[in-house]
């Protein structure tokens, strides 16, 4: 798994945050490396959609064959940069469209099994490439995508620093345990510690079961549901481990969304594997809260992995 990865870039430095993290993974999988760049043709100017049409004639020039050839340039610039450095065999592509479209279409076209993008980044040329272009893609892929804060992605351990955990929260659900073989499997490559976290917040199920704790009594309550969160992660701890996985676990108490996120941000030499959730038709409408939080605040890689890719994973195991 993870044997060809994509890299939406637009130009902007912002966009580039994402290289560091990229090149470290693609030297330890290992795994090649397709950067793409697209010309946005999505946004039209309302002035521009009812002037009269000029259409290119023979000799005259064509706005967008020159922007995909300066794209072509920029992208294989960093191409040929991050083969040099990194001894990586890089593809650089550049097309014109919508930009969540061309990257899903080229993710598939290049065979690509990872899309790895920065959260944000704009550039006046290529316009427009990531920011909420991260989050559509996020919600439509059928693989899975890492997402990195820009800053935080240039700031990525190297040498004996470099990426050591695995973060994986968990919520007791099936559609939770979703991402687990794809952890398995970076973990595995990458000799990489498995950490497993669960969050519940004390005061939302003292809320919940007032009345039950008033006979019961708080602490003894609390303690037992600490106590069924430890059993549950210990036994999906053991499996992991029965594959040759060093694993450890956490309960976490506090507000589940707010706790995981800190909980991440402690960890700087970690990437968090996190499923979706939520699926209407055909396309995930619907990021469950902490995956979307991960995806929006997060100081370390967080990797999103969609139900598809987990049943691909089982397979290819």
């Amino acid at each position: 798994m993870f044997s060809r990865i994509l890299v939406p870039l637009d130009g902007s430095e912002m966009a580039e945050g994402i290289v560091p993290c990229v090149a470290q993974l693609a030297d330890r999988l290992p795994a090649d490396v397709v950067l793409l760049t697209v010309v946005d043709t999505d946004p039209v100017p309302i002035e521009a959609a009812h002037a009269p049409s000029h259409e290119t004639r023979p000799g005259q020039p064509d706005p967008e064959a020159d922007l995909l050839r300066d794209a072509q340039a920029y992208v294989d610039r960093i191409g040929r940069q991050l083969a040099d450095d990194e001894d990586i065999e890089v593809a650089c592509v550049a097309a014109a469209g919508r930009p969540a479209d061309q990257i899903l279409a080229t993710a598939e076209a290049e065979a690509c099994d990872l899309i790895a993008m920065a959260t944000h980044g704009r550039n006046a040329v290529l316009s427009g490439l990531l920011g909420s272009v991260t989050y559509r893609v996020v919600h439509c892929s059928t693989i899975p995508v890492l997402t990195i804060a820009p800053t935080r992605g240039q700031e990525l351990p190297t040498g004996d620093d470099r990426i050591r955990d695995l973060i994986v929260p968990l919520d007791g659900s099936d559609l939770g345990e979703t991402a687990l073989p794809a952890a398995e499997a970076l973990a595995e490559a990458m000799s990489l510690r498995v950490r497993l976290a669960r969050a519940f917040d004390p005061t939302e199920y003292d809320r919940r079961h007032r009345y039950s704790l008033a006979f019961a009594g708080q602490g003894s309550a609390r303690e037992r549901l600490r106590a069924r969160h430890n059993e549950y992660l210990n036994s999906v701890a053991d499996s992991l481990r029965s594959k040759g996985l060093d694993v450890n676990t956490e309960v976490l108490e506090g507000p589940t969304v707010r706790t995981l996120v800190e909980y991440g941000q402690k960890s700087p030499q970690a990437i968090v594997v996190m499923a979706t959730h939520g699926r209407t038709g055909f396309r995930r409408l619907l990021l469950g809260s902490v995956t979307e939080a991960f995806v929006r605040s997060s100081s370390v890689p967080v990797l999103i992995v969609p139900p598809d890719a987990a049943s691909q994973v089982r397979n290819e195991g």
